[in-house]
């Protein structure tokens, strides 16, 4: 008879969410062979509100059962908070955006006809699934080489007061 157990997995239902002195647990109800309701710890990163239904998964190497996923939401998700960040620029300064590998993606940076965010990538595919929509007092599109195509699968309309071709 082996004296390991092996990993179990539960599912249960989150029944508290404000642990009185812990931060990352939440009170879970669930059924092995009885029911059963403690504080267990959620993986990093996890929301978990009330009501939810969770996975839970007990290692064989582990003290106690924790919770590894929202299986399904009916709580309400409110929308992220975002909390805006500030960073200040002298002229001489850019913030630089990296991949993990260290490669160069974005850089922003300030000059006196005011800022200037540059796509420091060879090529860049600007993909939405919805509308874009670039709005200021005057745009200027420029192909430093080579041509300047517009596709659609649809109508392109030009509304313009005049509408001016190979002029300078």
């Amino acid at each position: 008879m082996s004296l390991i157990r092996k990993n179990a997995k539960y599912g249960g239902e989150c029944i508290e969410t404000e642990h009185p002195t812990l931060m990352g647990r939440v009170r879970i109800r669930w059924q092995t062979k009885e029911w059963q309701e403690k504080w267990l710890p959620t993986l990093h990163g996890i929301t978990v509100r009330r009501g939810d239904r969770v996975m839970i998964l007990s290692p064989a190497n582990w003290i106690e059962p924790f919770v590894i996923g929202v299986v399904d939401g009916f709580a309400q998700r409110p929308e992220i908070q975002r909390i805006p960040a500030s960073i200040k620029l002298e002229k001489d300064e850019s913030i630089r955006v990296t991949t993990a590998e260290d490669e160069q993606l974005l850089e922003i940076y300030y000059e006196d006809a005011g800022p200037v965010v540059k796509l420091l990538k060879d090529d860049v595919e600007l993909d939405l699934k919805g509308e874009l929509r670039l709005s200021a007092k005057s745009i200027e599109l420029n192909a430093k080489r080579g041509e300047a195509r517009i596709k659609a699968v649809d109508d392109v309309v030009i509304d313009g007061e005049n509408v001016k071709v190979n002029c300078d």
